[in-house]
């Protein structure tokens, strides 16, 4: 029985193992581009991987969970040369929350080939500490401050104006003057 598990185990694992890459995986990292983000600041997160082969693309690379940001965006870039292959994955994000965010790490699955065994790579993890909200915020609370006492002062000049002109009467009728004196 046991001989039959294996028999169907083996070739599963070595389909599986045939259609990874065989790699010289140098380093894989992770960073952000902004030590301290925040609240509504767009950064952004570089994956960077370095092979000794060259190659074309990097789709076998699985990008990070981003728990607590909201990805706008990514851009990959491939630099190949006789030393190998220098690949950068951009990702724009934006945080809607302050507090410290954990983003797991980036990997790849392939075949090592030092030693032919296949083997999963990870970048390092990644912790964030949002501050509060972005100092545009603060600006732009100033500017509807300004902008709603403006509309308040307005409606004011208006209102006044409206009085001014219910005292005066309407155009056209003519107030009564003093009484005049009659001589005989």
């Amino acid at each position: 029985m046991l001989l039959v598990l294996a028999s169907l185990w083996l070739p599963a694992t070595v389909t599986f193992a045939q259609q990874l890459p065989k790699l010289h995986v140098a380093s894989v990292s992770l960073r952000s581009d902004v030590s301290h983000p925040r609240v509504g600041q767009l950064f952004h997160l570089i994956i960077t991987a370095r092979f000794r082969e060259q190659l074309s693309s990097a789709d076998f690379l699985v990008l990070p969970v981003l728990s607590g940001l909201e990805n706008l965006g990514d851009e990959r870039h491939v630099l190949a040369g006789s030393w190998g292959t220098y690949f950068t994955e951009i990702m724009t994000v934006v945080a809607h929350r302050a507090g410290a965010i954990h983003v797991g790490s980036a990997y790849l699955d392939a075949i090592d080939a030092r030693d032919g065994k296949s083997k999963r790579f990870y970048s390092n993890d990644l912790t964030l500490n949002v501050a509060g909200a972005p100092p545009e915020a603060a600006g732009g609370l100033r500017a509807l401050t300004r902008t709603l006492l403006r509309l308040v002062l307005v409606l004011l000049a208006i209102f006044a104006a409206a009085l001014l002109l219910l005292r005066r009467g309407r155009p056209g009728e003519s107030k009564p003057g003093p009484a005049s004196q009659r001589f005989p």
